[in-house]
């Protein structure tokens, strides 16, 4: 339903109004379909609104999937991604501060493969607002 051009709402829905039973359902389908659920227009939408509307413990669970995935391959694939891309920028943002450094140093060690991607630059800018924002509240 997630990945349905209507359907997907009807999950934004519920992550915004629902009972807390069916928004740890959501994370659990999430958790266990990241890949084409963050490759996907429609899905891609939800697995960011599932990342600002989950309690910090099924936040940090879904981050941590996508950063602990084997050999990196999921991270490289939706920070080149034309929609995961922006579930990392949502991750980057609404990360605890272990994951946003990892986040971080993962794509600064992939920044020449990044530079040379049109949604890979979007991570790198992503990075560079943050540390700017960063620097000047300090």
């Amino acid at each position: 339903m997630s990945e349905d051009k209507y359907g997907n709402y009807v999950i934004q829905h519920i992550l915004l109004f629902g009972d807390y039973k069916y928004k740890y359902k959501i994370v659990d389908i999430v958790k266990s379909n990241l890949q084409s659920l963050c490759t996907q227009k429609y899905s891609s939408n939800v697995v960011q609104l599932t990342l600002k509307q989950v309690s910090e413990d099924h936040k940090n669970q879904l981050i941590s999937s996508i950063l602990n995935n084997k050999n990196r391959e999921l991270l490289i694939d939706l920070m080149k991604n034309m929609y995961g891309n922006y579930v990392i920028q949502t991750a980057l943002e609404m990360a605890n501060d272990n994951q946003r450094s990892k986040l971080i140093k993962f794509a600064s060690e992939n920044k020449e493969m990044l530079k040379r991607v049109r949604y890979g630059k979007h991570i790198l800018n992503k990075i560079e607002e943050y540390k700017h924002n960063m620097n000047n509240s300090e």
